[in-house]
């Protein structure tokens, strides 16, 4: 069966598009919300053989979410840049003192400081290997409707 979201043009309207990440993210956010109506659908109204969203729905889907966003590649980058904080008072550091400090392994590291030197978080000294903290991130959190 196919399900239909009433209101998904008004949640497309309020939803946070102002970040790559949040606007990748609306059609995962459609599909819970489609998924939580499938496997309620004895629950909920049918038109035209589809399978009609409740804003019940919505709410299950935000719940699951706004879960799977706070604990993503964001949170992990917090961590890493409250580590590299921590270390400034070196002056400057090295991938090394950052897998030290979170416990991570070296492609996680290396991806997180990735994301971290794009963000202008974190700069690469003129020492190769070198970093230097700039700032914390200035990715906010995200902030779903309440009610659709």
């Amino acid at each position: 069966m196919h399900v239909c979201i009433p209101y998904a043009e008004d949640l497309a309207e309020s939803f946070p598009g102002d970040r790559v990440r949040s606007r990748r993210d609306f059609p995962k956010l459609l599909a819970l919300i489609e998924t939580s109506a499938y496997l309620h659908q004895q629950r909920r109204q049918t038109q035209d053989h589809a399978v009609i969203a409740t804003p019940d729905d919505y709410l299950v889907a935000k719940r699951l979410f706004e879960n799977s966003y706070a604990t993503g590649p964001d949170s992990r980058l917090t961590e890493l840049l409250e580590a590299a904080q921590q270390l400034k008072d070196k002056a400057n550091f090295r991938a090394s003192d950052l897998i030290e400090a979170t416990g991570w392994g070296k492609s996680k590291t290396y991806a997180v400081l990735e994301r971290a030197e794009e963000l202008g978080c974190i700069a690469e000294t003129e020492t190769r290997g070198v970093y230097s903290f700039v700032r914390n991130s200035v990715v906010p959190p995200l902030a779903l409707p309440e009610r659709v």
